[in-house]
């Protein structure tokens, strides 16, 4: 039953995929003597348990950190969700569950916090208590879509083999051309290694894919229900105190969307379509001056108004993440300070840099220490911006950054 879990992974080989494997980076340049934040300590959220693992967090408007954990249960890993509290020291409070994976979190302008998961939306008090729940808006849509998404299985199933026929070529081409190099750099060589294992990994694949038998339609409809699984996960949740912003993955296709709902969870459209990113990750955040997406794909951040027309972005691609951001696939993940201001994470690098609304450069926050690679780094900042929090969720713990030591007539302050 290995070719079951073929789609997915064939959804995953998009021609930006390939390019992020293409692109890999140079070291980013240093930013610590003009950064405002230093690392000062990690918060240890899951407590080894076995399963137990760490998705997504947020802050209170106390300053208290809830901490979205799955402690996986379950076989499949779903509806065994626990949000967990932490003061800002790291200090265990209390924990409450959740009936779902934990996906998304954010506390809205009114105080409560909003939940996303397995297809489903929750708002809850600080303390647990549920107050409404619903399904996702794009839950809906691809329950009662279930014949497009079976298209899109069926047409993955035949190009299967192309997909990776394409991918071993542009990969060969990159090889050969590094190969002529006469006075290869350190970082050509790092890249013909790297090539070298995502060759052999492509090659592999397309040999399984080749001895697969054609699966019948009873595998197909298999398919088609892991596939809309794998697409009603929830990127982010946000509030901008009159609506509820939601991104999803689309119904067809690599692309992500934006659904706007009312407080109740009600009255849900699609406002946004066809956002690029990878990793699983599209964050979208809305305060007073709009919606910020972090496009990651894109190298960028795009603000839109609450019927989703573009008003501004800015960003662009820079391997040493200063004019711009680098890796990849970033700006990963963003929220905002005070005065609107956006601070952005770029993961791998693990750089925090701080923006006014309208995306002018304004600081260096800093480098976190995280485990490199292309993956959620949620962020959040305290309200006089003297800590800010960024979650390692390959670690499954959240670090803490807080404002440089300064000397001020031989005493040391705060900057």
């Amino acid at each position: 039953m290995k070719a079951l879990g073929l789609i997915v992974m064939l959804s995953l080989l998009s021609p930006l995929s390939l390019k992020a494997e293409l692109s890999l980076p140079e070291r980013e340049a240093d930013i610590s003597e003009k950064s405002t934040h230093e690392q000062v300590k990690l918060i240890k959220v899951t407590e080894d348990k076995a399963g137990f693992k760490l998705n997504t967090f947020c802050l209170t408007g106390d300053g208290d950190i809830l901490a979205g954990c799955n402690t996986g249960s379950d076989k499949d890993g779903s509806g065994t969700g626990v949000i967990r509290t932490f003061d800002a020291e790291g200090n265990h409070l209390r924990d409450w569950k959740v009936p779902v994976d934990p996906e998304a979190i954010n506390v809205a302008p009114d105080g409560t916090v909003l939940v996303a998961g397995d297809g489903r939306l929750f708002r809850y008090s600080t303390t647990g208590k549920l107050i409404q729940e619903a399904a996702a808006p794009h839950y809906k849509d691809l329950k009662s879509n279930a014949d497009v998404v079976r298209k899109e299985v069926i047409e993955q199933l035949n190009s299967r083999g192309v997909n990776y026929d394409s991918a071993i070529e542009n990969y060969e081409t990159r090889v050969a051309d590094l190969k002529k190099k006469k006075e290869p750099t350190e970082i050509d060589k790092r890249r013909l290694k790297a090539f070298g294992r995502m060759l052999k990994t492509l090659k592999e694949a397309r040999d399984q894919i080749s001895e697969q038998p054609k699966l019948s339609e009873e595998e197909i409809d298999q398919q088609v229900v892991r596939m809309i699984k794998y697409k009603t996960g929830v990127s982010s949740i946000s509030s901008d105190g009159n609506n509820i912003f939601v991104a999803t993955r689309a119904l067809k296709g690599h692309g992500y969307a934006i659904w706007r709902t009312d407080l109740k969870f009600k009255n849900a459209e699609q406002i946004v379509t066809g956002l690029s990113g990878c990793c699983g990750q599209m964050d979208v955040q809305a305060d007073k001056n709009g919606i910020y997406v972090a496009e990651n794909s894109r190298h960028r951040v795009v603000c839109y108004d609450t019927d989703g027309k573009e008003q501004l972005h800015w960003g662009k691609g820079d391997r040493k993440g200063v004019e711009g951001f680098s890796s990849c696939c970033n700006p990963m993940n963003l929220c905002f300070g005070k005065n609107g201001d956006v601070y952005t994470a770029e993961s791998s690098s693990g750089r925090i840099k701080r923006f006014d609304s309208k995306g002018k450069l304004i600081d260096y926050v800093g480098d976190v220490k995280l485990v490199p690679g292309c993956k959620k780094v949620s962020i959040a900042v305290s309200q006089d911006t003297d800590r800010i929090y960024m979650l390692d969720i390959t670690r499954n713990h959240i670090i803490v950054m807080q404002t440089k030591p300064t000397e001020v007539e031989g005493k040391t302050a705060t900057r």
